[in-house]
This record gives C-alpha cells, sequence and structure tokens, in this order.
C-alpha cells in the first residue's frame, strides 16, 4: 500500500517543463540538477532581476534611485515603462509581487506571482514585465503555463468572472519603447485549462505514486517529433541526446534566451 504523498507546490515554470518533457521536470525540479549559465545571459537574467526589485520598489513608492547605480540602461528601462503603462497612472488598488495560491486538491497547491494585478470594482489586471524583446511567436506565448495559469487561479480565487479579467506582457527593451500583447480571458479558456491541470495532474500523480516508487525515469519527449526541444535542452548529454562536444553548453544558454527571466519569488 503507497503511503499519500507530501504537499505538491506547482507554478507555471513546472508546468512548463513537465508538459514539454516529464524527464526534463524530472532533472529540474525533482533532482534539481542544473547547468552552469553562459556569462552573457548569466548578465541578462541578474539585470532582469534586479529590474523587477526596482519596479516593485517604485510600485511600493519607495526611493529606487538611491539603487540605480550608474546602469543608465537599467534608468531608462523603468522610465520608458512607466510612462508606456497606463495602470501605472491608475487610482485603482494596485498589488506589487502579489503572491496567490489556489489548492488544486489535498495533494497539490498551484501558486502564482503576479508582477502587477490592478484591482477594479468590475475588473482585474495582471500585469507582467519581461526583459527581453517582444516573441515573434505570440501563439506559442498565448499557449505558455504562465499566461493560462495567472487569469486561472485568480478566477478560481475571487468573484470575478473570466471575462472580467485581463493580462498583459510587457517586454521592456532599454533601446525600445516597451511593447505590449495583452490576453482578454474568456470561460471556454477557463474551461480548457481546468481540463489541461486535470490532465497534467493525473499524468504526475501516475509517475510518483505507483506503490512508492519515487526513483522510476520520467519519460523524455520524442527527439524527432520535438527535435528543437532536445537540441536546446540544458540535459541533452544527460539524456544522451547531445550533438557534439560542447552541445549541453550550447543548448543551455539558447534554451535561457528563449524562456521567462527569473522572478523575484523564483517562480
Amino acid at each position: 500500500m503507497s503511503l499519500p504523498l507530501p504537499l505538491q507546490t506547482l507554478t507555471q515554470g513546472h508546468l512548463n517543463s513537465f508538459e514539454q518533457c516529464p524527464r526534463r521536470y524530472q532533472y529540474q525540479y525533482l533532482e534539481q540538477l542544473a547547468a552552469p549559465l553562459d556569462p552573457e545571459f548569466q548578465n541578462r537574467t541578474d539585470w532582469g532581476s534586479q529590474f523587477h526589485l526596482l519596479m516593485q520598489q517604485y510600485l511600493l513608492g519607495l526611493a529606487i534611485a538611491p539603487h540605480l547605480g550608474a546602469d543608465p540602461t537599467m534608468t531608462q528601462a523603468i522610465a520608458a515603462l512607466v510612462a508606456a503603462v497606463p495602470q501605472l497612472q491608475t487610482h485603482a488598488t494596485r498589488e506589487a509581487e502579489h503572491r496567490r495560491l489556489l489548492a488544486w486538491s489535498e495533494q497539490l497547491l498551484l501558486v502564482v506571482v503576479y508582477d502587477l494585478l490592478v484591482i477594479e470594482r468590475d475588473r482585474a489586471h495582471i500585469l507582467d514585465w519581461k526583459t527581453y524583446p517582444k516573441p515573434p511567436n505570440l501563439k506559442q506565448l498565448a499557449h505558455n503555463w504562465q499566461t493560462l495559469l495567472y487569469p486561472f487561479v485568480l478566477v478560481e480565487t475571487s468573484d470575478y468572472e473570466p471575462e472580467q479579467v485581463s493580462m498583459t506582457y510587457w517586454f521592456v527593451q532599454t533601446d525600445k519603447t516597451p511593447e505590449s500583447w495583452r490576453l482578454d480571458y474568456t470561460t471556454p479558456q477557463h474551461e480548457q485549462v481546468r481540463t489541461r491541470l486535470c490532465n497534467l495532474w493525473t499524468q504526475l500523480q501516475t509517475l510518483t505514486t505507483d506503490d512508492g516508487q519515487r526513483d522510476v525515469v520520467f519519460p523524455a519527449v520524442d527527439a524527432q517529433q520535438h527535435h528543437q526541444a532536445c537540441r536546446f535542452c540544458p540535459f541533452q548529454v544527460r539524456c544522451q541526446r547531445a550533438e557534439g562536444e560542447n552541445a549541453e553548453s550550447r543548448g543551455n544558454a539558447q534554451q535561457v534566451a528563449t524562456l521567462p527571466e527569473i522572478t523575484l519569488s523564483s517562480m
């Protein structure tokens, strides 16, 4: 007889990783393996984290000038975003780095952290800062788990209907005016997200609760059908799918370039 698993916490990062490749999820989150980052991409990640921190302080009404240092690009990026985002000028309730939890079952807790949540009487706006260029494939972004999970959790933990919720990504670049992409949430989308969550949670339970056999190797994505996923995966050497001597480091760096930066809450 298998023992009940402790409460699991899943974020959009967990869901994206598991849906893309269960074995990658196992390496990344269960075994907590990681390949070293290329210095260039580490610098970009650090810059993005600092940007999020300063925006949080700005939204809390704290002085940020002493923390800008000698980085004119940071000053320019923050000023450009503040000027571009209408919700930063509103008198509605605003909550920066707002964390929400949704108990999906006795074993699963879903966690989201909004860069900014703007709350109005009949509407709610989720805003997220991205410190990389607007992606060319917006259809792919629309199916990303961050885009799906953030409004889903808000609807499930509030009195808002799906049609009263929207989410906007703001893409911040140091040399351009910020660009945005907005999702207006709907009831059909909400039910589709519920179905996808049920399916993924069922798959994950199947892999982790069979008579306590927790050390089973999770299945890998089909390399023939998902060649790019394997090519840019930081674990391709461990999974014996490397294409060359330095494939792991190249794949890791390129993969980091395609993913959202690490947020203040390590989501």
